[in-house]
């Protein structure tokens, strides 16, 4: 310990101060490097003075006029004056001299070969500062050496615990940039400026005769990108290859990789890109070559804009070393920079999967529409649904405005015009009998039947496709068990009438003013819904998701503890989607709605008791995104009385 350094000294300096008569030792210490030491410094026998320039003749006076019997020790630091300047000399004479040499002390208490002394001695003004030479004592090094030496004095200075040159590097290219970088300067203030650039050299190959911080992090690039670029190095580029590519691979990596410097990484990556030219130079390359470069932004941009160019012109066979466009996407979404090109990555897998597979071919047989939407055919509408849900977090869609018109295109005139159409002409073939569940046998199929508590979520036009979303989320949740079924919905498919085909009922039926009654009973609010429920299930209770998100656990126990059924309603799709200045955040809504019920089932079933869950909708809902022609409008019948919506028009008719 660098305390010990002081030990030594002191029981040399008490040694010198055994005697009866009194004796006076002079330090000069002519770097001043226990001028901290000497602050905290007791004697056992003796006192200390302090010697200054300019206080020579008050020491001079104070020794020999004012205290003639005391031992002292007469510190100075700085070098022994010439005698001609020394106004002490004659005093000296008589008495004595004290050398101490902290470079012998260093070596001899961290057990350095003492051939190493004279580098010790090189960075002597490193060790003037007691809390650096602790640091160094902490880093506790088992093997010294030149180059360990050095390590671990630039360690010391740039704050790490560890003497490790790549600590070391990471600090530097972390903690302060590339030009004027503090650190450097501190390696030049103790003359460490040239040790650094020969571990650079040592440790990843880099050696130039007018070395630079950029020059250098260019050579840990280009070196890089030289071993995952399968082609020839620009000319420009290939004087920084270093052959020390292991070591720079596996430095870049842990940089890239790390949770705490990544930003840091990107940031520098960018500063190299652009330094070298990259934009520009590897667009020259074949972007087969590029597949495995991870440490550009730049490479990202580049495969972006080709995969574009593909779907654009309907290539769906397109493939770089062998992988299809979605492989690519996948594959480039798990790489460094994949979570800054996420979005434009989804997009394009769900465009890939519209211009592959959204081509809709009509089926005969209403029970064939059915298993081959509830199998198939519903994951255009997921697909679509994802290809603007990430299209819409990107703040410039530019360069997928061509794209967007083809999934558009297809979607609309190849998939949801036939698929409609197909779906309406078997519908009417089989007079409306599919054979499917119906939505208005919902209580007494899929809540009644069971004993223990059950919680019903009907989130408000949450469609199928966008249940088989939830449904595949927590089927890799392996505390659920999970299953998904298709029932047939009421017509006309809107919120008040699905909403009441939902609840326990012998009767529906219309008002004059087309309000919905269960029973003869209004269902209009949460409470004439509850009402209803607890005619035949005397403990149950009905209640908004929006109550319930907020509650506390012991309000939200309350709330299930003796019930039977628990209806909860949740509106996020609908009340988005049915209004015109919102229902471009549709798709939006259905994400948040997806998460928001995951989140409801494992809240109660952890805080409420409650196990059992039923989620459902009153109606699910047809979208695209580009508004409707007048073309693609159905004429309507002229009514005396009727109600419109956005989605319907109705009319007072049998249900």
């Amino acid at each position: 310990m660098a305390e010990l350094n002081l030990k030594q000294i002191i029981d040399k300096l008490n040694s010198e101060f055994t005697s009866d008569v009194r004796k006076l030792v002079f330090w000069y210490d002519a770097n001043a490097e226990f001028k901290d030491d000497i602050e905290t410094m007791e004697l056992e026998n003796a006192k200390i003075l302090h010697l200054e320039p300019d206080n020579q003749f008050y020491i001079k006076y104070f020794l020999e006029c004012e205290d003639t019997t005391n031992h002292y020790l007469i510190y100075a630091p700085f070098a022994k004056p010439a005698i001609r300047d020394n106004h002490l000399a004659d005093t000296i004479r008589y008495s004595k001299e004290f050398f101490a040499d902290r470079a012998s002390l260093l070596t001899i208490d961290l057990g350095i070969d003492e051939k190493y002394k004279p580098v010790i001695q090189h960075y002597i003004k490193f060790f003037a500062n007691k809390d650096r030479t602790q640091k160094f004592y902490d880093l506790e090094i088992e093997t010294f050496n030149r180059s360990t030496i050095e390590v671990a004095l630039m360690s010391v200075l740039c704050k790490s615990k560890t003497a490790s040159f790549e600590e070391v590097l990471r600090c530097i290219l972390t903690d302060d940039g590339l030009e004027g970088n503090k650190y450097l300067a501190e390696f030049e203030k103790y003359d460490l400026l040239g040790a650094f650039w020969q571990q650079a050299d040592t440790n990843f190959g880099y050696n130039d005769s007018k070395p630079t911080l950029e020059k250098f992090i260019i050579t840990m690039f280009v070196t890089y990108a030289s071993r995952v670029i399968h082609t020839d190095m620009p000319q420009a580029w290939k004087p920084f290859v270093s052959y020390k590519f292991g070591n720079i691979m596996t430095f870049t990596d842990n940089l890239m990789n790390s949770y705490l410097y990544s930003d840091r990484y990107d940031e520098i990556s960018d500063i190299v890109y652009h330094a070298i030219n990259g934009k520009e130079q590897l667009a020259k390359f074949d972007i087969e070559s590029l597949l495995e470069c991870n440490i550009f932004s730049g490479v990202d941009e580049l495969i972006i804009k080709w995969l574009v160019e593909r779907l654009e012109n309907e290539d769906i066979g397109a493939r770089l070393d062998g992988k299809t466009i979605p492989e690519i996407c996948v594959e480039r979404r798990k790489q460094h920079f994949g979570k800054k090109f996420r979005s434009e990555y989804f997009i394009i897998e769900n465009a890939f999967n519209i211009i592959a597979y959204g081509k809709y071919e009509p089926k005969s047989g209403i029970d064939n529409i059915i298993k081959e939407y509830t199998e198939n055919s519903y994951k255009v509408d997921r697909r679509y649904r994802y290809f603007y849900f990430f299209y819409d977090s990107l703040e410039d869609t530019t360069q997928f405005e061509n794209l967007r018109e083809l999934v558009e295109n297809i979607y609309t005139n190849e998939y949801l015009n036939k698929i409609t159409v197909n779906w309406n002409a078997e519908f009417s073939e089989a007079k409306g009998v599919t054979r499917l569940p119906l939505q208005k046998d919902f209580y007494s199929r899929s809540v009644k039947p069971f004993k223990e508590r059950t919680a019903v979520i009907i989130s408000d036009a949450f469609r199928y496709e966008v249940a088989h979303t939830l449904y595949e989320n927590m089927q890799a949740d392996e505390k659920c068990k999970v299953d998904i079924s298709v029932a047939l919905g009421v017509l006309p498919s809107y919120t008040a009438l699905g909403m009441a085909a939902l609840l326990p009922h012998k009767t529906i039926e219309y008002t004059e003013d087309y309000n919905v009654l269960v029973d003869g009973m209004p269902t209009a609010s949460t409470e004439q819904k509850e009402k209803i429920l607890q005619q035949y299930s005397p403990n149950s209770k009905c209640i908004q998701y929006d109550a319930i998100k907020q509650m506390k656990q012991a309000e939200l126990r309350e709330v299930f503890t003796g019930q039977d059924v628990v209806y909860i309603y949740h509106n996020q799709v609908d009340g988005r989607g049915d209004k015109p200045a919102t229902e471009n955040e549709v798709f939006n809504a259905c994400e948040e709605t997806i998460e928001e019920i995951h989140t409801l089932i494992r809240r109660i079933s952890s805080q409420a008791n409650t196990h059992h869950f039923v989620v459902t909708a009153d109606h699910g809902f047809i979208y695209k995104r580009d508004k409707l022609n007048e073309s693609d409008k159905i004429s309507g019948s002229n009514l005396s009385s009727g109600k419109y919506g956005q989605r319907y028009y109705s009319c007072c008719m049998g249900l």
